[in-house]
């Protein structure tokens, strides 16, 4: 527990650091807006274009809500991938090997604390304006404390893809190429940009196997509608990946300190 506790701290202490300066998170949020108001009118175009009240299955309502709760997510991830990437490439990581706590969770704990923040204020400033624009939200509150728990998930996916990603700079001189193809990949395979269901048949049945499907897509969708079985099937899936990812960030981590030589104290 003692254990667990140092690492609890660092949360607390991150989430209270980012709290004290909430009102300048909410005012860079407010790009978020304009997100959203372009989102509205080529979607509400895309649906009297079509003259369709569904798309996908996706009602207009549905379609912008989704929007509106993929972006939040996606927008609340830290970049702790470029955080580590620097901190090898300056050394200062010798210095956190010395520390009574493990590099990695202490970087997690951040994560998590920063991402919570981020997202409730993200959720805040779409959910208002997708209120007013689209109508009231269309989950229930069984399928927001579903979705919830997925949102959580999703962020330990991402922190561990991004560790692993991060670390890379043991070997190579710059891991920037590294995070902005996985960050493509997760924004436009992922379910940020698009509801995978949009997706050709073909395409969909991929992505929809891909670990990144998992991060945003599997959460989001569970706030649009709850099912225990599908629930039950996505918290299955992202628990196998969260331990195959942690497996890799692990190997990674452990094959990059050993280049790493630490003097003094």
């Amino acid at each position: 527990m003692r254990r667990v506790a140092k690492y609890f701290e660092v949360f607390k202490v991150t989430l209270l650091s980012n709290l004290a300066y909430v009102y300048d998170v909410l005012a860079r949020q407010l790009f978020l807006v304009i997100v959203m108001f372009v989102f509205f009118q080529l979607w509400r175009t895309t649906y009297r274009w079509e003259g369709a009240t569904t798309i996908a299955g996706f009602t207009m309502r549905q379609m912008i809500w989704y929007l509106a709760l993929s972006e939040s997510m996606m927008m609340a991830m830290p970049r702790s991938g470029a955080d580590i990437d620097s901190e090898v490439k300056s050394g200062s990581l010798a210095y956190s090997l010395s520390k009574p706590y493990k590099y990695p969770w202490f970087h997690y704990a951040r994560y998590m604390a920063e991402a919570v923040v981020r997202f409730a204020g993200n959720l805040l400033v779409t959910g208002t304006v997708t209120w007013v624009m689209a109508g009231p939200p269309v989950f229930t509150g069984a399928s927001f404390a579903a979705g919830l728990v997925c949102v959580l998930l999703g962020f330990t996916m991402d922190f561990w893809a991004q560790m692993s990603l991060g670390l890379l700079a043991f070997w190579v001189e710059d891991t920037w190429a590294f995070r902005l193809f996985y960050n493509r990949v997760t924004m436009l395979l992922g379910g940020m940009m698009l509801p995978l269901d949009v997706f050709p048949e073909w395409l969909r049945r991929i992505t929809t196997k891909l670990p990144v499907s998992q991060i945003v897509y599997g959460p989001v969708k569970t706030f649009l509608g709850f099912r225990a079985a599908d629930w039950a099937s996505l918290l299955t899936r992202q628990a196998s990946w969260i331990v195959v990812m942690y497996a890799i960030a692990s190997l990674v981590y452990r094959s990059g300190v050993k280049r790493v030589n630490v003097q003094g104290g």
